[in-house]
């Protein structure tokens, strides 16, 4: 799979808050193995890289005044990770935004309803 660029991957992640019908802004950011490392021993407490992490922003973080939906926070995508793995950047994507909007899978219930989720937009916007 060809590696689109950020300013792609960010089209697509507006076009995905429109067919959800939800508003906001995320920021979407190719980051490097140990850096993906560094964020996700920060945050997350586990000492490893991963293919995506979606960071929420914090409730206190500003809005800019002209700004027209919230900054919803930031999905990291570990190129080299998503290309060894020959993963799909899209689907990691919806995954990352997915979580920013509160899905979650820490329950079988809850995965399964965010895989099906993630299905439905993929089939739906991915062509």
């Amino acid at each position: 799979m060809t590696k689109p660029s950020e300013g792609e991957l960010n089209e697509f992640a507006n076009r995905v808050l429109k067919f959800l019908h939800r508003k906001g802004t995320p920021g979407v950011f190719f980051l490097s193995s140990r850096e993906i490392k560094d964020i996700n021993r920060k945050y997350r407490g586990v000492d490893k890289t991963t293919n995506v992490l979606a960071i929420e922003s914090p409730a206190d973080f500003p809005s800019l005044p002209a700004a027209e939906s919230p900054y919803l926070g930031d999905v990291y995508l570990n190129p080299d990770y998503i290309a060894k793995h020959k993963e799909d950047f899209h689907y990691l994507l919806i995954h990352g935004l997915l979580h920013l909007l509160g899905f979650n899978h820490l329950k079988a219930s809850d995965r399964m309803k965010m895989e099906k989720e993630e299905q439905r937009i993929l089939t739906s916007l991915v062509k």
